[in-house]
């Protein structure tokens, strides 16, 4: 078919090729995006959950003016407030639980301390956040298979970087 002008109308082989390249751009952002392994779900609730947790800690602990501790046993953490309380035979440090989280089966936890060079798994671990508003620097590694999210709090605003490898 020829156009007014003396040229055949149509799309060259050049439109053509930007075109599908476009669209095979989209397509694959889209699948990317809906794309979440049942590994990754686990790790980002994990990272989300610890997240928020220690958030409350440091909102916590300047509100009250009171140290709060975010408490590692084992496969679990959770928030405690420990008001000292006057007995008959002096201090003793009553716990109140105030929020918890108990990581999913396969899911690791690994601890990276302030002025240590590796991760190590721990079994018990304190974070305390101050009531002056800090909190101890603390790297917090969750993986599971060769999946993993690295958690890296800063020690004056308690928020958490993060970086995440799932495969």
């Amino acid at each position: 078919m020829t156009s007014p002008t003396g040229r055949q109308s149509g799309l060259t082989l050049l439109e053509i090729l930007i075109t599908l390249g476009i669209l095979a751009l989209f397509t694959g952002a889209f699948f990317l995006q809906f794309d979440d392994s049942p590994d990754g779900e686990l790790l980002e609730k994990a990272a989300r959950e610890l997240k928020s947790t220690a958030l409350l800690a440091k909102k916590k602990s300047r509100a009250f003016k009171q140290d709060q501790i975010l408490r590692f046993e084992g496969r679990r953490f959770f928030l405690v407030a420990s008001p000292p309380r006057r007995e008959e035979q002096g201090f003793q440090e009553i716990s109140q639980e105030l929020a918890s989280y108990t990581l999913p089966e396969g899911v690791e936890i690994e601890f990276l301390l302030f002025g240590e060079t590796r991760w190590v798994p721990m079994l018990e671990y304190d974070w305390r956040f101050r009531s002056s508003g800090l909190s101890d620097a603390l790297g917090v590694r969750f993986s599971t298979g060769r999946s993993f999210t690295i958690l890296q709090f800063n020690a004056l605003t308690g928020r958490a970087e993060e970086e995440m490898l799932v495969e």
